[in-house]
């Protein structure tokens, strides 16, 4: 478990009325695992962001699989005399099981759509605009979710006996269900009949306002974020002290607080530790 920088800011703004610059560290908190399974290390990462986003993060590292090369190159390439990089693919599974102000849940689809509206104001003319189309997706032989070209569409988990002050329902952008997980790690051995069949989870169950898969699949480097919606009503990351405030006209800095490091470190010591490890 540790902290690190992202080496971006979680926000920044210069304030040209104000006259003044505000920008704050990106410091998210991860929880990291490694997994060995066959010729690879799987690294997984939990990481939390102070916005109330979490990422989870798999990369994959070991030797690579091989077979023997027999003139085939439309299924690898050539590494060695005999032998040939084979071609195959990674397949990330992640189930997680989120409860947003409550147990009960329900699949929001919130999609940007085209829209021509004549609106008091112009003139009898029609403009070309772009609205929200917000609906619910109500059985799960409906929720295979045939992702919108540039993200023009977004899948929620949402609680809607829960909306907040302003109306609008809390919720995360992730699925839910009640299997106890998405995939076996036996399944490779019987890929017609595998032990747990992810595509029998669709099976025409209620998803409103019940306890809802979630699947990304991709190779090496595999991630899934999961990012609130309506269920924070401001920003979390202004409480942080690492923050600076800077005064374009005073030239003041503030620092909320904020400690600076001031550990010493004894480099000659540690250069008699390297020296005792070389003639160890």
């Amino acid at each position: 478990m540790f902290e690190a920088d992202t080496n971006y800011p979680i926000r920044r703004h210069f304030a040209f009325a104000q006259n003044y610059t505000s920008v704050a560290r990106n410091v998210a908190f991860t929880v990291r695992w490694i997994a060995t399974v066959g010729n690879y290390d799987y690294l997984f990462d939990y990481t939390f962001f102070y916005d109330g986003a979490i990422e989870v993060s798999v990369r994959a590292s070991g030797y690579i699989s091989v077979a023997y090369f027999a003139e085939y190159y439309d299924y690898g390439f050539k590494i060695h005399d005999a032998l040939s990089g084979a071609l195959h693919d990674h397949v990330m599974t992640f189930k997680v099981d989120l409860d947003v102000l409550g147990r009960e849940h329900s699949v929001q689809k919130v999609e940007v759509v085209r829209a021509t509206v004549e609106y008091p104001w112009s003139a009898g003319k029609a403009r070309k605009t772009m609205k929200l189309e917000k609906t619910f997706i109500t059985h799960e032989d409906k929720s295979g979710i045939p992702w919108a070209p540039n993200d023009a569409a977004m899948y929620a988990i949402v609680n809607t006996d829960s909306p907040n002050k302003y109306g609008e329902y809390p919720g995360y952008r992730i699925k839910r269900d009640t299997e106890p997980r998405a995939a076996d790690w036996v399944n490779t051995y019987d890929v017609e009949n595998p032990l747990v069949d992810f595509a029998k989870f669709l099976d025409g169950e209620s998803l409103e306002q019940e306890d809802l898969p979630n699947t990304d699949m991709t190779s090496a480097h595999s991630a899934m974020r999961l990012e609130p919606l309506n269920y924070l009503l401001n920003d979390p990351s202004i409480q942080t002290s690492q923050q600076v405030r800077v005064n374009h006209t005073s030239g003041e800095v503030e620092t909320f607080d904020a400690q600076m490091a001031n550990c010493s470190v004894n480099f000659v010591s540690l250069k008699t530790i390297s020296l005792e490890k070389r003639t160890s």
